[in-house]
């Protein structure tokens, strides 16, 4: 028997990137509304992500950053939650309007609900 289908989610955010340098940026992410359809609503667990830039020239740029999510949200709606998610991110230009963007993340999760 196939496990029940999991709920639809609705998150509203307030995302903001402050520079603190020319290689290093704070980024913050504050979900006002978490949305579990059908049922519940709650505020979100913030997230904070330092990232400074490893290498950058005209055709590539890797950077790197650790987003901590703090357990501010409610648990009804699945946060809650303390995660630390290290990770690096490479963008490049591959020519005539093409790009390549990817991301090597561990999200590792030091609390859950309080536990």
């Amino acid at each position: 028997m196939a496990p029940p289908p999991a709920p639809d989610e609705h998150i509203g955010d307030v995302t903001i990137f402050t520079p603190l340098s020319r290689r290093l940026e704070m980024g913050i992410f504050v979900p006002f509304i978490d949305s579990l359809n059908p049922g519940k609503s709650s505020f979100g667990d913030v997230t904070i992500v330092p990232r400074i830039m490893l290498s950058e020239n005209k055709d590539l740029g890797v950077t790197s950053g650790l987003a901590i999510r703090t357990p501010t949200g409610d648990t009804s709606t699945g946060n809650g939650q303390t995660r630390v998610d290290p990770f690096v991110a490479i963008w490049a230009d591959l020519g005539h309007a093409w790009q390549l963007r990817s991301c090597l993340d561990v999200n590792v999760v030091a609390c859950m609900n309080g536990k």
